[in-house]
């Protein structure tokens, strides 16, 4: 990480400032801000100077120490990032970047960072930095109070300096206005480190109280390390420990007490949770979340995954090296996802897998917390980390399964979040993925047997058990929460919401629903002080008005035990949802919203996520009632936040959405210029170029703004050309420009773009879905726009070397069913470019089309796809379709090997099938039998060929018997050949 002087020289060569002998950063600063206006410009620079640094062995060492302050005058986040990363560290950390974040610290727990001169990474204002010769001539107005607390903590503290030369500007103002403000009385002894530092400097520092240490940082800290012992001076007693600690860790409270704190405080230990001794099933059943006694004590009802999950975790357990799992189970919202986690980390436990730990909502993912879990487990146990609401945390996720991977951890991470939630954050990739399906029937019986178990039937129960199924059935796709409620209560889901917000009778405790509702539907709790504060009130007097209109309504968490916090939800956000959607006004959505920005503080980490989540919905955006008052919201949510070029993203967003085109581009033009290194911005810009080219009013304005997007798109990919999304962006353009044109040769041109642009990121993405959607749209369009043929052959007159011109030219060919001619087109492709692997499919289909799915054909077919394996094995499309050749066959071993590459290669799982052999005209119907009937699954053995999976445990309405004779067809994806009923 650079020092001042170079970090001055960097700032100078960057702005290209004139050249002189030696720089001060104060006048390099000054000399951007006056002669560049370029405040904005310089704190970003300076923010990717400093975002990469990272702690070294030395100041690793200082989470190891209780510290009662850490004061800093440097912008970076190096010491955040070593705490971060300690297993054990002394006490958790706060930054504090003004007097507004302070709190009363209890300094056993957590120690305060406190950056003097601001933040570049955390705290109020990320770009409010002491840095130029004004900010310093400003400094006593504008950190006053954090001054005073170092005064204070000069008084009264030993003080350690580390990082200040003698000729440090810095060192000598705060040593000279601490001087001024304590005389006539002296600082404490206190202790500077300096390698360098002469004995005139020495002695004159010593007349100040302060010893000079001739070492460096590092050397420092090897001397501590052999000197300091250790302690952990807690006022918690053993017995108040041991109620918190669970017993398996009692060894460690010697030595680890904070570590030990920190963790359970964010982390439930499955093999020894602490239990209520109640089951609440009457709420349970209506939305709230399990408790561990519901699930240790089997008062739930079975779904058909868990047999799956439960191999799935055996397998991880049973590996013969230590390895990094990773396991998803996603689904939509009220499927149950919380649920199955909590079952599934019960059985692993119950099956003596290994050591479960279920990360507890709301709380922090800290690396040190899972390796100070690892390092401490029982007897090289396989550590099994749950994380619900997984996106909330991605980036930490992936930074963690790095660094296991790379340590040669033991360890499964399962991660469970709603499937929306999770591909948006790019998270539906590596490792083995669990779909929550829709109610089947034996889902349906037992949930039945469950509700009757506990006498929740409610409107059921006099029903005969037949018609209560085909109650149930009715809403067969719907979610389990909406199922239940549904069926037991005789009215829609919708309708029971809105009867029971109606049917509180106080506009008071309606007002408090409304809130709570509005920040719960995006899986928000609410700080009680945020909403006392919203509704005018005091926490005492809001649960005497609302106790007896919210009790069951409204659930109250304790989010932070140490400070008392406390939040607000409802019970399923489904329900929040409801709620919102459809019993409150527009007109009321907009003042709810502007009352929560009025009083919402940022610098909190509850309220900042509240925040993230308002701006970044467009679906409560587009839900206000009129364009003005969409503004409204974001100039409110720009004035509380003005250097955020996100919410100035999403504004354009949604002005381009209403077709503001102008004022769109102008806004993500401001929010790049905010900070330029920031790649999604790029994205936006060209996605909003892109629909003014298609709503231009003529030809030449929509071909400049086609130009402008597609260099917005390519800014884009130059900043990361492994995301999925950009090459889907510059594919859509050129897809919906071929559409728009009336130039025959400009219609061929995009198209090849698209063809050529969408080609390239299926090499270079992992993700490859984005992409594969865009390529259909370019089928789709060869098929069913008359005249393709002969535009394509126009162009490949034109050009006749250009391989997108002739690939589209025989896809399209094939499409209308004239395969001779597409043989010809791809056949010489394929000898001088094997390794272009859709040419290499293309050339295979059209060859079995011709042939009618003949088993000669198939064996030609799969000898043209083996040459083109190089870049095909990187495609889930390729190895399903050559893996499904070989099966159909019957070379069965070829077969796995080739279903074996996706594993190898870790390639994202697609549930769906992928090669469908009847649209190569290959028979693929079989009879078969039933060899296995699971819950909600079977296998399938078919006369001559290997065991079936099928998704399904009934066919045709009719559940399956072992032994039973059926007829299933065969599809395929990249796990294998899957069995569906005939007629699917």
């Amino acid at each position: 990480m650079p020092d001042g002087k170079k970090l001055a020289k960097m700032i100078a060569d960057n702005f290209l400032l004139p050249d002189v002998e030696e720089y001060s950063l104060t006048d390099v600063a000054s000399y951007v801000e006056i002669k560049k206006n370029g405040r904005k410009e310089l704190t970003n620079y300076i923010r990717r100077i400093l975002a990469d640094a990272i702690p070294d062995d030395s100041m690793k060492w200082i989470p190891s120490i209780r510290w009662k302050a850490i004061y800093t005058t440097n912008y970076d986040d190096t010491i955040q990032k070593a705490y971060n990363a300690c297993k054990a560290p002394a006490q958790e950390y706060k930054t504090i970047t003004h007097i507004t974040e302070y709190d009363d610290f209890d300094n056993t727990h957590i120690v305060p960072i406190i950056h003097l001169h601001g933040s570049l990474f955390d705290g109020e204002n990320i770009d409010n930095i002491i840095i130029s010769q004004e900010d310093y001539v400003n400094y006593a107005q504008r950190r006053k109070s954090l001054f005073n607390l170092l005064q204070h903590c000069f008084v009264k503290n030993c003080v350690l300096f580390s990082g200040y030369s003698h000729n440090d500007p810095n060192f000598h103002t705060i040593l000279a206005d601490i001087a001024k403000e304590i005389y006539p009385n002296t600082i404490r002894k206190s202790y500077r480190i300096d390698p360098y530092t002469n004995d005139v400097n020495m002695a004159i520092l010593a007349n100040r109280n302060i010893e000079t240490l001739k070492n460096s940082f590092s050397e420092f800290v090897t001397v501590a390390k052999s000197q300091l012992e250790l302690r952990v001076a807690l006022t918690i007693t053993e017995k108040e420990a041991k109620s918190i600690i669970p017993q398996d860790f009692w060894s460690l409270l010697d030595s680890s007490i904070v570590p030990l704190n920190r963790f359970f405080n964010a982390w439930d230990y499955v093999n020894q949770p602490r239990l209520s001794g109640k089951t609440d099933i009457f709420n349970f059943v209506r939305g709230n979340k399990a408790s561990w006694d519901i699930i240790l004590q089997n008062k739930y009802f079975s779904r058909i995954l868990e047999e799956t999950l439960v191999y799935q975790m055996l397998e991880y357990a049973t590996e013969k090296k230590d390895k990094v799992n990773v396991c998803t189970i996603t689904g939509a919202a009220g499927y149950g996802i919380t649920t199955l986690m909590m079952i599934i980390a019960s059985k692993v436990v119950q099956e003596k897998l290994g050591q479960a730990f279920f990360m507890r909502d709301g709380k922090k993912l800290n690396e040190g917390d899972i390796f100070f879990a690892y390092e401490n487990r029982l007897d090289d146990a396989k550590c099994f980390f749950f994380i619900d609401n997984a996106a909330d945390h991605n980036n930490d996720i992936n930074r963690i399964i790095k660094l296991s991977r790379e340590q040669d951890k033991n360890v499964a991470f399962i991660l469970g979040d709603r499937q929306n939630e999770l591909a948006s954050k790019g998270m539906l990739g590596k490792g083995d993925i669990h779909y929550i399906e829709p109610l089947c029937d034996i889902e349906i019986e037992a949930l039945i047997g469950f509700l009757d178990s506990n006498q929740e039937l409610n409107k059921l129960q006099y029903l005969q058990r037949d018609d209560q199924i085909a109650s149930i059935r009715k809403n067969y796709n719907r979610e389990l929460l909406v199922t239940i409620r549904e069926a037991t209560e005789g009215k829609s889901f919708d309708a029971i919401i809105q009867d029971e917000y109606h049917g509180i009778n106080d506009p008071f405790s309606q007002e408090a629903y409304k809130l709570i509702a509005c920040l719960h539907q995006f899986d928000v709790q609410v700080r009680m002080e945020l909403l006392t504060s919203i509704l005018d009130t005091e926490l005492t007097d809001f649960y005497k008005r609302t106790k007896n209109y919210l009790k069951g309504v409204i659930i109250y968490d304790l989010y932070n035990a140490e400070n008392s916090v406390y939040v607000a939800r409802t019970r399923h956000r489904l329900i929040a949802q409801i709620v919102w959607d459809n019993c409150i006004m527009k007109s009321e959505k907009e003042v709810i919203l502007n009352n929560i920005l009025t009083k919402i503080n940022i610098t909190h980490y509850l309220d900042r996520k509240v925040f993230e989540r308002l701006y970044r919905s467009d679906k409560l955006i587009d839900a206000l009632p009129s364009l003005d008052s969409r503004m409204r919201f974001f100039n409110a949510a720009c004035s509380i936040d003005p250097d955020n070029p996100y919410i100035r993203q999403h504004y354009a967003r949604m002005l381009v959405r209403n077709e503001h085109d102008e004022t769109a581009l102008s806004t993500i033009e401001m929010a790049i210029k905010m900070d330029g290194s920031i790649r999604v911005l790029y994205h936006t810009k060209g996605y909003v170029l892109q629909q003014m080219a298609m709503r231009a009013s003529t030809l030449e304005m929509g071909r400049k703004r086609v130009a402008q997007s597609e260099d917005a798109y390519q800014i884009t990919m130059r900043l990361n050309d492994k995301d999925p999304y950009v090459y889907q962006g510059l594919g859509a353009l050129y897809i919906d420009w071929a559409k728009k044109t009336d130039d025959i040769n400009e219609e061929t041109l995009y198209l090849s773009k698209a063809e050529d642009v969408l080609t390239t990121g299926l090499k270079k993405v992992y993700d490859k879905e984005a992409i594969w959607v865009e390529l259909s749209k370019i089928d789709e369009y060869l098929d069913n726009t008359p005249g393709q043929i002969k535009k394509l052959k126009q162009a490949v007159a034109l050009a006749p070397e250009s391989p997108f011109a002739n690939f589209l030219l025989g896809k399209t060919y094939s499409l209308h069913g004239e395969y001779d001619k597409a043989i010809k087109i791809f056949q010489p492709i394929f000898q001088s470019r094997p390794q272009e692997y859709r040419s290499s499919m293309e050339y295979a289909k059209a060859k079995v089309l011709k042939d009618n799915g003949s088993q000669e054909s198939i064996r030609e077919a799969i000898a043209i796809l083996q040459q083109s394996t190089l870049n095909g094995y990187s495609d889930a499309y390729f190895i399903a379709t050559l893996g499904g050749l070989l099966y159909l066959d019957k070379q069965f071993s070829e077969s796995e090997s080739v279903f074996q590459e996706a594993r190898k290669r870790e390639i994202q799982y697609i549930s769906l099938p992928l090669f469908i052999p009847q649209k190569w005209n290959i028979s693929s119907v079989f009879s078969a039998n039933v060899k296995y009937v699971g819950g909600g699954y079977s296998f399938i053995l078919l006369d001559g060929y290997s065991e079936v999976h099928c998704p399904y445990s009934k066919i045709n309405e009719v559940i399956m018997k072992t032994g039973m004779s059926i007829r299933v067809n065969l599809k395929f994806n990249i796990k294998g050949p899957i069995a569906f009923a005939a007629d699917e």
